[in-house]
C-alpha cells in the first residue's frame, strides 16, 4: 500500500537538478494516480506517477508549466497517454455515484479507472487481497460504470464514475477535486498498489462474477456433451493461415478479414463436430450476431449489460475449452473455462499470458490446460489441439497429478490400480456401443414407414450425433442380414436357400386339399421346413452381437426374441433392454431383460408387478418425418 493521506510518500528526482523532489500532496483526476511535486533547487513543479498500476513499473514525470513528460524508462505509450490527457484536460462535472456500505475512518483506495478494459478489470481483481487480509481497513473501490457489476461483496464503499471506456484516459479536474475532498474526510487513507497482473493465488473469480468456474474434477462426467466456445473479437482477427484452403482477407479490407474469420470458425466447428458428435459449440463476445449455421450457438452482442455479461460467464463456466485471439476479451473466459487456447499475433508475443487468468494449482496441470499458439495456426491443427485437450486431460492427471507422484506417501498399489480402472471405465462410457434389434418383417417395416407411425428409425442417427456407436439390425430381413454377413466375409452355416423347394411346395398343396382332421400331420413337415429355413435368424443375430459386443442391446419387440436366446447372449452385453409396444410377452421373456421400456403406464405397471424393472418412455416425434408429412398433405 502507498501512503496517501494525510502524508503522501513517493520517490522522484528532478530531471534537471537530479535531486529528490519534495512531495506537496496528491491528485487523482482519473486513471492516473499522481503526486504533486516540487524541486527545491530550480523551483519547477511536477506531477509524478505514484507506484500503483502501470505507474509502479513505468513512473513518469510531467512538468506542470509546459506539459513535457519525462520518460526515463522509455515506454512511449504510457508517457503519451499522460501528455494527451494533461494537454486536453477537462473540468465538467461527471456523474459520480457513491454507495456506502460500512462507516470507515481508515481506508484503502483502489482506483480501477483506465483506458483499456483489461487494465480496469485486472486492477479490480486486487480487491480480494484487501478483503481477505486487511479487514482493519475499509476498501473503497473507484470503478467505471461498466465494471460495477464485478465489484465483490464486503467493500466499504463503491464510487462509480459514469465514464465510457473511450474516455478512460481523460484528465478531469472536477473528478480530481471531488476524490480529494472525500478522501480528506478520512483519518487515514492508503492507495492500493493495484498490480497490473495480480497473482492467481490472490484471486477467486467467483467472488467477482458470482459464477463458479468449470469444475475440472467433473471433466470426464461432462464429456457426454463436449462444450467449446470461441471468443469473438472484431478488431483482432484469426486470419493468415493459407494452409486452411480458405481465401485470406485482403489487406485493408475489414469486411473480407471478418468474413475470413467467420469461415475459419465455421470450418473449425464443422471439423470438431465430425470428431465430437455431441459437440456444443458457441461463439461469444463483442460483435453483431448472425451469419453462422443454426447449430452454432451465437452469443455475440454489441452492447452487453450486466445480466448479459453474467450469462456469458456462465457459458464460459460450462465450457471444457475456450479459445480466441490474444486480448482483454480472454480474461473472464479464461478464468471460468476448463481449458484455454490463446492464438497469439506475431507482434504480441511479449505480452503472452497477460490476458489470461489462470487458476492456482499444480504447474503441470496449468500448462496442460493453457495453450498459447501462433495466430497463423491452421484450422486442422487447432482442431487436433482441442480434441487432445478433451480426450487426454484425465489420463494426464493419472500420470502427473501430485498425489500419484509422491514417493513418501505410502501409496498402496491397489489404490493406483483402482484409479486407473476408474479412468478406463469413465473413458469407455464416453462412447457406448448400442445395437438395436428390430424383429418386424420387411413388409411390416414398409407399411410402418408409409404410415409414419410406430417405432421410428431415427434412434441410431441421434445416438451417433451424441458421440456413440449405434447400429440397427433388422433380424427378420433375410436379404439385409445375409448381405451383412457377406460384407463381413462370414458364412451362415445352417442357412437353407431362401426359395421354397419342391418338397415344401408339395406339402403345402396337400395340406390345402386335405380334410381338417389330417391337417396337423400334413402341416408338421411345413413347420419343420420353415424352422429350418429360418435357422439363419439366430445364427446371424448372435454373430452380429458377438462382432459388436454392445454395451446396450435394445430389442424393439420384447417378445420377438426367444428367451433361451436372450439368456445365451446376455453375458455378452452390459445392459439388455426390451421395448413393449403392444402385447406384453410372457414372464420367461420379460425376465431376461435388465430393463423394459414401454409407452403405456399400464404396461409399465404390469411389468413391475411381475418383478421386472420397467420405465415409461413416452411417444416422440422424429423431426425428419416433417418433410414427409408436408409432402403427404400438400
Amino acid at each position: 500500500m502507498i501512503p496517501l493521506h494525510p502524508v503522501t510518500d513517493v520517490d522522484h528526482a528532478c530531471p534537471h537538478c537530479h535531486v529528490r523532489l519534495g512531495v506537496k500532496g496528491w491528485y487523482i483526476p482519473g486513471m492516473r494516480n499522481l503526486a504533486e511535486l516540487a524541486c527545491s533547487q530550480c523551483g519547477r513543479e511536477f506531477y509524478g506517477d505514484l507506484p500503483a498500476g502501470h505507474g509502479l513499473h513505468y513512473p513518469m514525470l510531467l512538468e506542470k508549466a509546459t506539459g513535457v513528460v519525462h520518460d526515463r524508462v522509455s515506454v512511449p505509450w504510457f508517457s503519451e497517454w499522460l501528455y494527451a490527457s494533461y494537454t486536453q484536460r477537462r473540468s465538467e462535472p461527471l456523474n459520480l455515484h457513491v454507495e456506502e456500505y460500512k462507516p470507515v475512518r481508515r481506508a484503502v483506495l483502489l482506483n480501477c479507472l483506465d483506458f483499456r478494459y483489461g487494465h480496469c478489470l485486472l486492477k479490480l481483481l486486487n480487491a480480494q487481497h484487501y478483503l481477505d487480509r486487511r479487514p482493519d481497513l475499509g476498501l473503497i473501490v473507484l470503478v467505471p460504470r461498466y465494471l460495477r457489476w464485478l465489484v465483490p461483496e464486503g467493500v466499504a464503499s463503491i464510487w462509480t464514475v459514469d465514464l465510457s471506456l473511450s474516455r478512460g484516459i481523460e484528465w478531469n479536474d472536477w473528478l480530481g477535486q471531488e476524490i480529494h475532498r472525500r478522501i480528506e474526510e478520512l483519518e487515514e487513507c492508503y492507495l492500493s498498489v493495484a498490480f497490473s497482473h495480480p497473482h492467481p493465488d490472490d484471486v477467486a473469480i467467483e467472488k467477482f462474477t458470482r459464477v463458479t468456474p468449470f469444475p475440472v474434477h467433473e471433466w470426464e462426467e461432462r464429456l457426454y456433451r463436449p462444450t467449446v466456445t470461441f471468443i469473438w473479437r472484431g478488431d483482432r482477427l484469426w486470419i493468415g493461415a493459407p494452409s486452411d484452403g480458405i481465401p485470406e482477407g485482403e489487406i485493408g479490407s475489414s469486411s473480407c478479414a471478418t468474413l475470413e474469420q467467420s469461415l475459419k470458425i465455421v470450418t473449425l466447428a464443422t471439423r470438431l463436430r465430425k470428431r465430437l458428435p455431441g459437440l456444443d459449440f458457441a461463439v461469444a463476445g463483442l460483435g453483431k450476431p448472425g451469419g453462422l449455421p443454426e447449430w452454432i450457438l451465437d452469443l455475440r452482442m454489441t452492447t452487453p449489460d450486466e445480466e448479459a455479461e453474467r450469462r456469458l460467464c456462465q457459458r464460459y463456466a460450462r465450457s471444457h475449452v475456450i479459445m480466441g485471439v490474444h486480448g482483454s476479451s480472454m480474461l473472464l473466459p479464461s478464468a471460468h473455462a476448463g481449458a484455454v487456447i490463446e492464438l497469439m499475433p506475431e507482434e504480441r508475443w511479449g505480452n503472452a499470458l497477460q490476458d489470461l487468468l489462470l487458476r492456482k494449482g499444480d504447474l503441470r496441470e496449468a500448462l496442460f490446460r493453457c495453450r498459447v499458439l501462433p495466430l497463423t495456426l491452421s484450422v486442422d491443427a487447432l482442431c487436433n489441439v482441442v480434441v487432445s485437450l478433451l480426450d487426454d486431460w484425465t489420463g494426464m492427471l493419472l500420470h502427473m497429478q501430485r498425489k500419484w507422484c509422491l514417493h513418501e506417501s505410502g501409496l498402496i498399489s491397489s489404490a493406483w490400480v483402482e484409479a486407473r480402472e476408474q479412468l478406463h471405465r469413465r473413458r469407455s462410457l464416453r462412447t457406448l456401443t448400442i445395437v438395436t434389434i428390430n424383429t418386424e418383417s420387411p413388409e411390416e417395416r414398409r407399411v410402418r414407414g408409409e404410415s409414419l407411425s410406430g417405432a421410428a428409425d431415427c434412434s441410431a442417427g441421434t445416438l451417433r450425433e451424441l458421440g456413440h456407436e449405434a447400429y440397427d439390425f433388422y433380424a427378420n430381413d433375410e436379404a439385409l442380414q445375409k448381405t451383412w454377413m457377406h460384407e463381413h466375409r462370414l458364412r451362415v452355416q445352417g442357412a437353407q436357400p431362401s426359395e421354397p423347394n419342391a418338397a415344401l411346395l408339395q406339402h403345402v398343396r396337400k395340406a390345402a386339399e386335405a380334410p381338417v382332421r389330417h391337417f396337423k400331420d400334413l402341416i408338421r413337415p411345413v413347420l419343420q421346413a420353415l424352422d429350418s429355413r429360418h435357422s439363419w435368424f439366430y445364427e446371424i443375430l448372435s454373430t452380429q452381437i458377438g462382432h459388436h459386443q454392445p454395451d446396450v442391446l435394445l430389442v424393439r419387440d420384447a417378445g420377438g426374441i426367444k428367451g433361451d436366446f436372450l439368456k445365451e447372449i446376455k453375458p455378452c452385453v452390459r445392459l439388455l433392454v426390451g421395448q413393449v409396444t403392444s402385447t406384453l410377452p410372457g414372464r420367461d421373456e420379460l425376465g431376461c431383460y435388465d430393463l423394459v421400456i414401454a409407452s403405456s403406464p399400464d404396461a409399465v405397471a404390469q411389468c413391475r408387478s411381475l418383478g421386472v424393472r420397467a420405465e415409461l418412455l413416452g411417444s416422440a416425434f422424429d423431426p425428419q418425418e416433417l418433410v414427409a408429412l408436408v409432402r403427404q398433405y400438400l
